[in-house]
């Protein structure tokens, strides 16, 4: 490891519910897996549908090695605790096992590297907080993590950065005012079109600016997509929101093969900054772990929009949905394997 997988960070507080216990240097390889078990039990479901989760460590004790252990994540439901991640600075670590089976011995490699090498030359002391942020991108062939470490010391120059939070939002936050820091802004010059069975992008200027009577259909939108058993992500900062995605739960496709991504925004002040890759992230792990094969996108068929789409690895897709076509008949219609 170098400087450059140390990432500082100023992070906002952070409200958790979860499971904790106490727990030990010896003993933590079986106890994040046993409590683990236990919140999925009171979240009463399986690993896949809490995803994602932190699991936290405090008040580590040097002499016996004994310390906190909680296991929990953003929603609140009966028989959970709270925790809070203090506001702060973050150092926050990259940790890349070459095998999943290699998480455990990666995580401590680069913590022993950090609390070793890093923190004694740094004018940070760690502050006895640590959390590890696990999304579906910590699991299979190819797992990958970053671990953060809660700091303290005196104030020096860090880079502006602030901290994004992706979680899942519930049917009695939706309201306008929730978007009162979103700016959906989009001014468009050329967009694709079909023409004689070819993609071709073609000049269309119109610009896109939501006012109150959008948002108020969105929320209506969003809490229907709840109501039926779906899933709506924001990206916060600073307590802002500043993106959203949705997940319908019914599936469709000859195969029912399909769960449908009805939306994914960024505020116009926020792009270019990996948001919307987060979300689509979490979107991806949500409709994986509930029986999708492929999500389905009606898109913006906008240059910029259509760019983003094919970063994330989309492409068109090989059963056109008729309602999509109908009711949007500009939109591209795209696929994204899971």
């Amino acid at each position: 490891m170098g400087d450059g997988q140390i990432e500082l960070l100023r992070q906002p507080e952070q409200i958790l519910y979860g499971l904790r216990q106490p727990s030990h240097d010896r003993t933590q390889a079986r106890d994040i897996p046993a409590l683990s078990r236990r919140f999925y039990a009171v979240r009463g479901g399986k690993a896949g549908d809490v995803l994602p989760f932190y699991v936290v460590s405090r008040d580590y004790r040097q002499s016996s090695g004994a310390f906190t252990l909680f296991v929990g994540g953003t929603e609140a439901s009966d028989g959970l605790e709270r925790e809070v991640l203090p506001a702060g600075v973050y150092a926050r670590l990259e940790v890349r096992p070459k095998l999943g089976i290699l998480w455990g011995p990666a995580v401590g490699e680069a913590k022993r590297w950090f609390y070793t090498q890093w923190l004694p030359q740094s004018p940070y002391e760690a502050a006895n907080l640590e959390y590890e942020l696990h999304t579906d991108k910590t699991v299979g062939k190819h797992p990958s993590c970053r671990p953060a470490v809660c700091l303290s010391g005196k104030t020096v120059s860090v880079r502006r950065e602030v901290c994004t939070v992706i979680r899942a939002l519930s049917e009695r936050e939706l309201a306008v005012s929730l978007f009162a820091d979103f700016h959906r802004h989009q001014q468009v010059t050329k967009c694709w079109r079909k023409v004689d069975g070819s993609w071709t992008v073609v000049d269309n200027p119109f610009v896109e600016d939501w006012g109150e009577q959008q948002y108020q259909y969105l929320v209506e939108c969003l809490s229907n997509t709840l109501s039926s058993g779906g899933v709506v992500y924001g990206a916060f900062e600073e307590g802002m929101l500043k993106g959203f995605t949705s997940v319908e739960a019914e599936p469709f496709g000859s195969e029912r093969q399909y769960l449908e991504l009805t939306c994914i925004h960024v505020s116009e002040d926020c792009r270019g900054r990996g948001i919307g890759r987060s979300l689509m992230e979490a979107a991806k792990g949500w409709a994986k772990a509930h029986g999708g094969k492929k999500l389905y996108i009606s898109a913006h068929s906008s240059v910029e929009s259509q760019a983003f789409y094919r970063a994330m690895g989309c492409r068109e897709a090989e059963e056109y949905s008729r309602i999509h076509v109908e009711k949007e008949p500009f939109d591209c219609q795209l696929e994204l394997t899971l």
